[in-house]
C-alpha cells in the first residue's frame, strides 16, 4: 500500500519524536534540553539594535543578530527534526511538504521570523542546488526549482532579518527566471529597507539579464518589485538603478514589460 505524504509526515513525526538523542541534520540545530545562550548565526544583517559590532573594518554597520532565545522543548524539537528530515530527502514532494508546514507554521501564528532554525531550513531549500550549493562535499546536488521558487516565497511571507539575507542570497546566486522573480516579488511583499546593499542587488539582477537573455516574467516582476519598494520607502534615487530600468524599457521584451518599465522610469525621476 502506498502511503500518501500527509500520512507518512505524520508517521516521521511519531518516529522522531522517539529519536531526540540522533545527531541533527542541520550544523545551525544542536538543540538541547538544557537552557543555554542563544548561538549566532553564521551569516550578517544590518544592525537594528540588537548584537555586537562584528569588527569588520570594513563595514563596521554590520553585525551578526542574537536569534530571539525560543524554548527548546520536546514539541519544537520533534517539529524542526520533521523538517530537517523533509528537506534532506531526495523526494521533491517530501520538499515541498516541508515547506508547506512552515507556511502552516507562519498562518497559525507560531512561527517568530527571529527563528534561526526554521527559517534556516528554508534557507537551505531555497538555495539547494543553485549557484554555491551546485556541489556539496563533493556531490553533485539535483536542483529542483520550483522547491526554491516555493521556499521563496514564503520567506517573503514571513519576512524578518533573517528571511532578508536568505531572499538576497537567491537574487545573487540563481540563474532560473522562476525563481528569481520570485524572490524579486518576496522583497516587495517584505517592504525591506532600501538599503545600498539591496539597491546594488537589484541593480545587478537586471544588468544579468541583459546577458542572459530576456525573460517577460523575471523582467516584469523585478519592475514591480522596484515599484513596491519605492512607495514604501522615501524613494529609490539611486543613479545606476535608474540607469538599469531605462535598459529595461529599451530592451526586446513583450509591449506590457516596456509600458511598465517607462512607468517606473517615470516614478523614478518623480513624475
Amino acid at each position: 500500500m502506498k502511503l500518501g505524504f500527509r500520512t507518512r509526515y505524520h508517521l516521521a513525526v511519531l518516529v522522531l519524536g522517539a529519536l531526540f538523542v540522533s545527531t541533527p541534520l542541520f550544523a545551525e540545530s544542536t538543540p538541547e534540553l538544557h537552557e543555554r545562550a542563544p548561538e549566532r548565526p553564521a551569516w550578517v544583517i544590518p544592525h537594528d539594535g540588537d548584537g555586537e559590532a562584528n569588527g569588520a573594518v570594513e563595514d563596521p554597520t554590520w553585525v551578526p543578530i542574537t536569534p530571539r532565545d525560543i524554548p527548546m522543548t520536546p514539541q519544537r524539537m520533534t517539529e524542526i527534526r520533521v523538517l530537517e528530515y523533509g528537506a534532506r530527502a531526495d523526494d521533491p514532494n517530501q520538499k515541498l511538504a516541508t515547506v508547506r508546514r512552515i507556511e502552516t507554521l507562519h498562518r497559525q501564528g507560531e512561527l517568530d521570523p527571529r527563528d534561526q532554525v526554521i527559517i534556516g531550513i528554508l534557507h537551505f531549500l531555497a538555495t539547494e542546488g543553485s549557484g554555491t550549493r551546485a556541489l556539496e562535499n563533493g556531490r553533485q546536488v539535483t536542483s529542483f526549482p520550483h522547491v526554491r521558487m516555493q521556499a521563496v516565497r514564503t520567506l517573503g511571507n514571513v519576512g524578518g532579518p533573517y528571511a532578508r539575507t536568505a531572499v538576497l542570497e537567491v537574487i545573487r546566486n540563481d540563474r532560473e527566471p522562476m525563481v528569481l522573480g520570485e524572490a524579486t516579488a518576496a522583497l516587495g511583499r517584505m517592504r525591506v529597507a532600501t538599503d545600498p546593499e539591496l539597491i546594488a542587488h537589484l541593480t545587478l539582477l537586471i544588468e544579468r539579464m541583459g546577458r542572459t537573455g530576456p525573460s517577460d516574467y523575471l523582467a516584469y516582476a523585478t519592475l514591480r518589485a522596484i515599484e513596491e519598494l519605492h512607495w514604501a520607502s522615501a524613494g529609490l534615487h539611486d543613479p545606476a538603478l535608474f540607469r538599469a530600468v531605462l535598459t529595461l524599457a529599451q530592451a526586446p521584451y513583450s509591449a506590457v514589460v516596456q509600458r511598465k518599465a517607462l512607468q517606473v522610469v517615470d516614478l523614478l525621476r518623480g513624475r
